[in-house]
């Protein structure tokens, strides 16, 4: 069985939370941001693989993530979510990460 590496760097939360991700904790993988975004590939269920590897802490494994990327920020899957996440936010965030 494959091991994942799992940051548990408290300023790499940090920095994440304060670019606009700390509402990723709240994300109960609803699907509403995928099902809304008109950029989600049918096989990749976009953002919400996004804010799930964050949630759990895997911030090496999205700072290679093509995901990020996709995404313009329409705010879309933000107005729909029934919990404030902020995909779109969590989206800009990551990418503001992976190019520092």
């Amino acid at each position: 069985m494959a091991t994942i590496p799992i940051s548990h760097s408290l300023d790499t939360r940090r920095e994440f939370f304060d670019r606009g991700g700390e509402n990723a904790t709240h994300c109960y993988q609803c699907a509403t941001c995928s099902s809304v975004c008109e950029l989600a590939p049918a096989d990749n269920p976009f953002p919400r693989r996004q804010v799930l590897l964050a949630q759990w802490g895997l911030f090496d494994e999205l700072m290679g993530d093509p995901g990020p990327w996709l995404c313009h920020q329409c705010n879309d899957c933000s107005v729909r979510c029934p919990r404030d996440v902020r995909p779109g936010d969590v989206m800009a965030s990551l990418r503001a990460m992976t190019v520092e």
